[in-house]
């Protein structure tokens, strides 16, 4: 069995937080009777200094110095300067190198700088073993991915056979990834003297002492070929936290394995963890949450959304769009038992009246009231101070604008929103802007409120106005701002 290690030492290393890291994986493979190595560089890109331009964009450069040895002979030397899209959001650069190397042991040592700070350095050796697969039916090395795609742009590095990706970063899948990408290849398969071939996946779980507990385990059928890419997908959104190890075997019909191989990585995911603790435990509530109708539990996740991280949310439509009866239940006692331990099905009872509340407060026409943005704020932040409704203000659409004094779940101060209608003949007001942290901010609204006389901007040119000239009856901005 063959197992994908990437050994690092770190040589020079300075801190973290000043942004030089590396993560760096190789993989074998073997084309049209060569074997060659594909080396990864995933470089996150945090605390770098930047290229800045007029439009607010940026640019990070990331050298490499890269010597390969086999012994004590030098086999390769290259130098690069890895420059970074134009951004305006800090992003990791993701370098592809493919080698053709012989069948051997080899040391790779990866010097990473910024290439605008050179000072700052790490460098990192690898140690590569390239078996043969000339002579058997073979397996190349197993590659896991965070994302992957078709795409056909060949100038990427990260594409290859008709396909984009991106690596897994230290071999680590966090909470937003519930499909495992795994890529492998296999060689020679035609010598197998069956009509196919098949490829066994196991999951093990890797407890402290490196003990291995069976997960799930699936085949996938094949038909012989010369070379064939193996590109699979795996739901592990049930999958808890912790560490584990796939293995894929290359098998016959008769179980005879040919070859296999094997990769490790470690996964987070506290959504399902809470759902599997909940499962063991018995809590005085459950029983009431548990008589609640379909219909019921659908209506009462989703008017979770208001008040739940975005996380939480893309959790909910996986439990919904999968049809996930128990586990759906268990999340909607989960969360009312964690914030009122004491009380949960009281304040689930309080809580969905204000729902129903909203519902008709606030009808939008395009689904259930209390998916509407002035029914999200309300269910967020209560019922405002103040509101102040304009349906006449000269060439903006109606708006209504809610003023908060405090805003008890951040503490903040004077917090304003304000919503518009630009619909007419109905009722749905959006958000438009506001100055409360984490939500929807928008510098030009004023443009967009007043968007049937926005030729009437302040300043010298369009793309520069935040606003739009002022008048007696024209005074959206004063208003917010009072």
């Amino acid at each position: 069995m063959k197992f994908h290690h990437c050994l690092l030492f770190i040589i020079l290393s300075i801190n973290e937080a000043l942004g030089i890291n590396a993560d760096i994986k190789h993989y074998n493979f073997y084309i049209d009777g060569a074997h060659f190595t594909e080396i990864v560089y995933y470089l996150p890109t945090s605390g770098l200094k930047c290229n800045y331009y007029p439009d607010s964009s940026f640019q990070n450069n990331i050298g490499l110095t890269l010597v390969l040895k086999s012994g004590q002979r030098i086999i390769k030397v290259e130098k690069l300067v890895l420059e970074s899209p134009k951004y305006h959001q800090r992003k990791p650069l993701i370098h592809v190198l493919r080698w053709s190397l012989s069948p051997g042991s080899y040391q790779l040592e990866s010097t990473v700088f910024d290439a605008q700070n050179p000072s700052q350095e790490i460098t990192l050796i690898t140690l590569m073993e390239v078996p043969d697969y000339q002579k058997k039916v073979s397996l190349s090395s197993l590659q896991l991915f965070s994302i992957c795609h078709n795409s056909t742009d060949t100038n990427l590095v990260n594409t290859k056979n008709g396909f984009y990706y991106e690596p897994l970063p230290y071999q680590f899948i966090d909470r937003n990834q519930n499909i495992l990408f795994t890529y492998a290849e296999s060689y020679h398969t035609d010598r197998i003297k069956r009509e196919n071939y098949f490829l066994k996946y196991r999951l093990h779980s890797l407890d402290s002492n490196l003990n291995k507990l069976l997960i799930d385990e699936w085949i996938v059928r094949k038909e012989h070929q010369e070379r064939d890419i193996i590109l699979n997908t795996k739901d592990i959104s049930q999958i808890p936290s912790g560490k584990y190890i796939l293995s894929v075997f290359l098998m016959d019909r008769n179980n005879f394995i040919y070859d296999s191989s094997s990769t490790e990585f470690e996964r987070f995911n506290p959504f399902w963890d809470k759902l599997i603790h909940l499962s063991y435990a018995s809590k005085k509530d459950e029983q009431y949450f548990s008589q609640l109708s379909d219909d019921s539990v659908y209506i009462s996740l989703k008017s979770l959304y208001p008040i739940i991280s975005s996380n939480e949310q893309g959790f909910i439509d996986y439990l919904i769009n999968n049809n996930r009866l128990t586990e759906k239940r268990n999340y909607l006692y989960r969360y009312w038992n964690e914030t009122h331990p004491d009380s949960a099905y009281f304040a689930y009872v309080t809580y969905m009246e204000e729902v129903k509340k909203v519902d008709q407060m606030f009808p939008s026409g395009f689904g259930r009231g209390f998916e509407s943005d002035r029914a999200r704020i309300y269910l967020r932040y209560g019922k405002p101070l103040e509101v102040f409704k304009e349906d006449q203000d000269s060439g903006a659409f109606p708006y209504e604008i809610w003023k908060y004094d405090k805003i008890k779940k951040t503490g903040q101060n004077n917090v304003k929103f304000i919503f518009y209608n630009s619909d007419l003949g109905g009722s749905n007001y959006r958000l438009l802007h506001c100055n409360a942290y984490g939500e929807r901010k928008n510098e030009r609204w004023e443009l967009e409120l007043y968007r049937k006389v926005n030729d009437e901007y302040e300043g010298e040119n369009p793309f520069d106005a935040t606003g739009v000239k002022r008048t007696f009856s024209r005074r959206a901005r004063e208003y917010f701002e009072e």
